[in-house]
């Protein structure tokens, strides 16, 4: 599937805008969120949630959950 239009769908199904989706760009890269992340969440019918950890300097995680 062509980039623009993975996200796109990606962004009509979860709500969610590329701010949100690219919050996490600086822990993980956006490579791997445009490569891995975006097609996963897509096949999977998934969205992306950014977690962050407030006890340690810079610690995001994330997880894919239901959308």
């Amino acid at each position: 599937m062509e980039f623009i239009k993975l996200l796109e769908t990606y962004m009509k199904k979860t709500g969610q805008d590329r701010q949100y989706i690219y919050s996490g760009a600086q822990a993980f890269g956006s490579v791997f969120i445009n490569q891995e992340l975006l097609p996963k969440a897509v096949k999977e019918n998934k969205k992306i949630v950014w977690k962050t950890d407030f006890t340690a300097i810079d610690k995001v995680d994330y997880s894919l959950e239901d959308i």
